[in-house]
């Protein structure tokens, strides 16, 4: 999607062709669609507009509160009177262009629609700051324009102040009757928006406004990373009728580079599922037809090969209806509830009699809970289930059969027994993996209209689980009951707590707690926390050589996962924990990409498993460099001891 003001600059600019000839501004469309450019967005005119351009004149007023407007022509005339009796309560009185103008007409309004008019002065009796931002529809010579050129028309439009049934699909009707077939707001509000309501209060112009779009075959594009208020709430009314646009802003543009934003296009098609690409042109470039050419063929032809997904241009549409039923819901709740009940036995042996019935019961009812709620009509519970299976898989994947367990009798190469726990970890995080998408499968999710709950818990709490289990000790066996086990860690931390501590200690735990921050804060669908230039130039170079970038988490937490049960194999637990706990966090990360649910899960697999591909590349490298050499001249820890 291009912008039809900014083609309209560009072909100021370069008013001649490469032969000389005066350049037709039909054929430079034309030459666009030839590049790959599939429509046209054409903002909706305004008053002020009309001012500016020099299509209609304000014409002096002895009264501050009555506007004079002049149109050019009679169509204008009828137009602006048709928008304006539609959309406002503003008394209109039409009179003759070369009468005196009354301070005040006192002329009744036709209603709803005006009777035709054969002048063209129009008097207002609402101030020029009012009157100026009204909105006008689209210019049909403009629709027309555009296609005649074999485009399609996008049209943008903004709200108007107190917004009603019959304004409303005035706009909508006047876009279906010029063309459009994709609706983007402008300023700061989707149509009908009337401020902020009490909570359970629905804006009763949403259903307005979803009644016609379907009316009128509109599709309603909603920015990423736009604000704008009403928008959540449209979306929710009208998912079917929802396509995400990607566009990089004005500001932005100042700095920006066309390799740059090709890429980021690309990667908003191809990895966030964006249906429409609102491309802004390079209207400074000393020969901008020809650079802007180039800019949207780049753009198109990174689209055909698009890797992992199809991408096609055409007209953007929104998703088919999607959901699980209640019966499969069901059923991925009792696998999260029987997860949750092997999490509970590996730390405390409680179906082995290492707790009383209360604890066995605690351990049931959450069970139970686990396998209900997915099924009921409130999603917010299904949500709930899903963040339970995130944090459960991979703390019972680091947790069940305990993988720090040393191996060194066994006669098996410790780097086997690492590979193969590190497999079996993999394996019980994407069980939880595929119940997050089961639970979550539903079409709001894939328009980014709702999120998973809890993204940076699901960070956090796999590895403050396997820390404090670990950390303390707090795991079960045949010969230490789970209640001496708590008995012995309480004791500890009251030994721990009443020692001196040293500076290195302080130095260690800073260090360990701002790293923890910096996880917290770079997880979740919005980080708080932004990148370094260096990292943005890694991020774009693994970009554009990868089918899909792995993240930075997993390529430091698989191989310390790896190192750590290296290291359990041959006795070393203790030097084992840190890198398991790290380990923890790029299990969390592998997972965590399976939650941002717009995106292809194409895509998703691609980047956990080159991750994976990496990370045990990485550890293979460190292992024969490093670590091989260094356990060949230490004893199994276990035997020494």
């Amino acid at each position: 999607m291009l912008d039809y003001a900014e083609l309209r600059s560009i072909a100021a600019v370069d008013a001649l062709t490469p032969a000389g000839q005066p350049r037709d501004f039909g054929d430079l469309l034309a030459s666009f669609r030839d590049a790959g450019a599939t429509s046209i967005a054409v903002d909706e005119d305004t008053i002020g507009g009309l001012e500016q351009s020099r299509r209609l004149t304000i014409l002096p007023s002895t009264d501050r509160n009555v506007t004079i407007l002049h149109p050019l022509d009679i169509a204008s005339a009828n137009r602006i009177s048709a928008a304006l009796s539609a959309k406002t309560r503003f008394i209109v009185s039409p009179v003759p262009a070369d009468e005196p103008k009354p301070r005040h007409a006192r002329i009744r309004r036709s209603h709803p629609t005006p009777a035709p008019i054969t002048t063209v002065d129009l008097i207002v009796h609402e101030p020029i700051s009012v009157v100026r931002a009204i909105g006008l529809g689209i210019d049909a010579g403009v629709a027309d324009t555009v296609r005649k050129a074999g485009l399609r028309l996008a049209s943008r439009v903004g709200n108007f102040p107190n917004a009603t049934g019959q304004g409303i699909d005035w706009t909508l009707d006047n876009l279906r009757d010029t063309g459009a077939s994709t609706l983007i707001f402008t300023g700061e509000e989707v149509l009908g928006y009337t401020g902020p309501l009490p909570a359970g209060v629905v804006n009763p112009n949403l259903p307005i406004v979803q009644a016609g779009l379907e009316r009128d075959n509109l599709n309603y594009g909603t920015v990423e990373f736009g604000k704008q208020k009403g928008d959540l709430e449209l979306q929710r009314k009208a998912p079917d009728r929802t396509v995400r646009v990607h566009t990089i802003l004005g500001s932005e543009m100042v700095s920006a580079d066309m390799p740059s934003n090709v890429q980021r296009f690309l990667l908003a098609a191809r990895e966030r599922n964006i249906r429409v690409l609102f491309v802004r042109l390079f209207t400074g470039e000393a020969n901008p037809v020809v650079a802007n050419l180039d800019y949207i063929k780049q753009i198109r032809s990174g689209l055909d090969h698009a890797r992992l997904v199809h991408l096609q241009s055409g007209v953007a549409h929104g998703y088919p209806e999607l959901g699980t039923s209640r019966a499969l819901r069901g059923l991925i709740g009792l696998g999260v509830a029987a997860a949750w009940l092997l999490l509970f036995d590996s730390v405390t042996r409680a179906f082995a009699g290492g707790v009383g019935r209360g604890g066995i019961g605690f351990a049931l009812l959450v069970a139970a809970l686990l396998f209900v709620l997915p099924m009921a009509s409130q999603f917010v519970l299904i949500k709930i289930v899903a963040l339970a299976a995130g944090c459960i898989y991979p703390s019972l994947a680091l947790l069940h059969r305990d993988p720090l367990r040393s191996d060194s009798g066994s006669g098996y190469n410790p780097l086997f027994v690492a590979l193969i726990r590190f497999a079996v970890t993999c394996a019980i995080t994407f069980l939880g993996i595929a119940a997050i998408v089961g639970l979550l499968a539903d079409r709001l999710f894939l328009i980014k209209a709702d999120a998973f709950l809890g993204v940076k818990a699901v960070a956090i709490i796999p590895a403050l689980v396997t820390t404090v289990v670990y950390g303390l000790s707090l795991r079960a066996t045949e010969r230490r009951p789970w209640r001496v086990a708590a008995r012995e860690a309480g004791e500890g931390i009251v030994r721990f707590g009443t020692s001196p501590i040293t500076l290195f200690q302080v130095v260690l735990a800073g260090a360990a707690l701002a790293a923890f921050a910096i996880v917290v804060m770079r997880s979740g669908n919005d980080p708080g926390v932004g990148v370094s230039g260096f990292e943005l130039k890694l991020r774009s170079l693994l970009d554009a050589t990868m089918p899909a970038r792995p993240r930075f988490k997993d390529l430091v937490g698989h191989p310390a996962l790896l190192t750590a049960f290296v290291l359990a194999a041959r006795g070393y637990r203790k030097a084992a924990l840190p890198l398991l706990v790290v380990g923890a966090i790029g299990l969390s990360s592998m997972l965590d990409a399976f939650c941002h649910l717009h995106t292809p899960l194409p895509v998703s697999l691609a980047r956990d498993g080159i991750a994976i591909a990496i990370g045990v590349a990485l550890f293979l490298v460190l292992y024969i460099v490093l670590l091989k050499p260094l356990l060949r001249r230490l004893p199994p820890a276990a035997a020494a001891r």
